[in-house]
């Protein structure tokens, strides 16, 4: 088995985006209706859109609309019974209504782009119950995003230093990130198409020949174009990355990338893709219409950036940080994770050399200086609006950055291999378990509160998921084994097919044109 997923590139696509969607749609299914961050409104919001109404009626309050949506889902306000009261159960949650008939309602998340809400709100258009309308909106959003994940593990393992590659994934991969894929919120499909994005370029530009460029190349059109389409701020986002890839890019790579008709299409896919969103922003008003927070008009703006670039950057959010911003992660977890991206972060510092390092400065620029800067410019009015679940798609290009240093670095550095097929099971068998504990812990908190007995959530619990906690924490389990499979099998590749490749060398403009390595 494990040759056969080594041997088909496609194989191993569709076993990690399998992992990836299993992982997520755990997620999904075990988080009470309405317990992510500001999940009512963009629930609302995507059933509006899949009923045809991508902005609704304007509100005299800022940034709000009003829509019409199935009665069952017009009430989804009232489902936020455990935001921001962590001692909650979601006993709290109202009876749920199955009933079909329009009804208006508002949502805070009226101006947004309609193009997540459109892929995922369909769902709704299915049931009059709201609980399985819901479930299918999460599932569907889990499954978006993590294709777009599984493109950037296989472009990572395409690089052929698989070890570092199956480390760099599972450190993009936080239980935060878990957590928002099987919710209903763009913010995760944001993060995915962003790592996608990076890694497929730097892929192209510095990875080895493809046999069938083409193919990433348009998977280059597809992530940017939604990429741009999924929050606000995404455009800006987008050229970060962009940078990233550019001054990490040999200009001899460059130049032939650049002669390849499909490059010229995908340019003009992206364009087209930042156009709407750029339109979008200015028809809509959405940033001006982010409603006013703690510190409107108290705050200067260089206090703010201060405060954001010294206090914030390393926010719990990146990590693990649940409910309504209300459940933080047992500390295990944020011990586990910042040992995986720190130490990513100083092995590429301390091998970076030309390029590398002018990349590296980029990429963590992206994560501490965009978030505090946009702090800085919305501080006067709509005071502090910036949560860490946004600087998640800087983390991840950061990681990826980091993740491609590595992997061409001096072949020398380099662990034997007996060494890291230990390390692989150690890995693999920590961040399992701690992903499994964390959703667990995550599941208590909604079942008897966050300083709940453990013995009060197995026989007195409040509240339990569909088939209850542990099916999902199994469910998890399984997903993040398909990951490890896939990983290992790639590090049991023949050591000559690690060798890193000459970046420097073009690559034959005129060569075979899709995302599979030459063999």
């Amino acid at each position: 088995m494990l040759r056969a997923v080594r041997a088909r590139t496609w194989l191993t696509f569709l076993v990690l985006w399998a992992g990836t969607a299993v992982a997520a749609s755990a997620w999904a299914l075990a988080t009470p209706m309405g317990a992510s961050p500001d999940e009512p409104a963009h629930i609302i919001k995507a059933a509006a859109v899949a009923q045809g109404e991508w902005l609704g009626q304007r509100s005299e309050q800022s940034g709000v609309v009003e829509v019409a949506v199935p009665r069952g889902l017009a009430s989804a306000q009232e489902w936020a019974c455990t935001a921001h009261d962590s001692s909650q159960p979601a006993s709290c949650l109202p009876n749920f209504v199955s009933d079909g008939k329009l009804t208006p309602t508002v949502t805070s998340a009226g101006l947004y782009n309609p193009v997540y809400y459109a892929l995922v709100g369909w769902p709704s258009l299915l049931t009059d119950d709201p609980r399985l309308a819901v479930y299918g909106m999460r599932v569907v959003s889990a499954v978006l995003v993590s294709f777009f994940f599984a493109v950037t593990m296989t472009a990572l393992l395409t690089f052929r230093r698989p070890f570092i590659a199956g480390i760099a994934t599972l450190t993009v991969l936080t239980p935060t990130v878990f957590f928002l894929t099987g919710a209903v919120n763009p913010n995760a499909l944001e993060v995915a198409t962003g790592a996608a994005l990076l890694s497929v370029l730097l892929l192209l530009v510095r990875g080895p020949e493809l046999r069938s460029p083409a193919v990433a190349v348009a998977v280059v059109a597809v992530s940017g174009a939604l990429l741009a389409n999924t929050r606000g701020l995404s455009p800006l986002w987008m050229a970060s990355i962009a940078l990233i890839a550019i001054v990490g890019a040999p200009w001899p790579r460059l130049r032939a990338l650049l002669a390849r008709p499909a490059a010229w299409a995908a340019l003009a896919a992206l364009a087209a893709g930042v156009g709407f969103a750029v339109w979008w922003l200015l028809y809509s008003g959405t940033l001006g219409s982010m409603g006013s927070f703690s510190g409107a008009g108290a705050v200067t703006p260089v206090r703010a950036f201060v405060t954001m670039l010294v206090d914030r950057a390393f926010d719990p959010g990146l990590i693990g940080l649940f409910g309504w911003l209300d459940t933080p992660a047992p500390e295990i977890t944020f011990v586990l994770w910042s040992f995986l991206s720190l130490g990513l972060v100083l092995a590429a510092a301390i091998v970076a050399r030309g390029r590398d390092i002018a990349a590296l400065l980029m990429a963590l620029a992206m994560f501490f200086l965009i978030p505090p800067a946009m702090q800085a410019a919305s501080i006067e009015a709509s005071g502090y609006i910036w949560q860490g679940r946004y600087t998640l798609i800087a983390f991840a290009a950061l990681a990826v950055t980091c993740a491609v240093i590595l992997m061409q670095a001096d072949p020398a550095v380099r662990l034997e291999r007996r060494v890291q097929r230990k390390a692989l099971i150690l890995v693999v068998a920590l961040v399992t378990a701690v992903q499994a504990y964390t959703l667990l812990f995550t599941t208590k908190r909604y079942a008897v509160g966050i300083d709940g007995w453990w013995g009060d959530f197995l026989h007195a619990a409040h509240w339990y998921p569909p088939l209850g906690p542990f099916t999902w924490v199994i469910a998890l389990v399984l997903g993040l084994a398909a990951i490890a499979v896939v990983w290992a099998a790639w590090a049991e590749k023949p050591v000559d097919a690690e060798a890193p490749v000459d970046v420097e060398a073009p690559v034959d403009a005129e060569a075979p044109a899709l995302l599979l390595p030459t063999r």
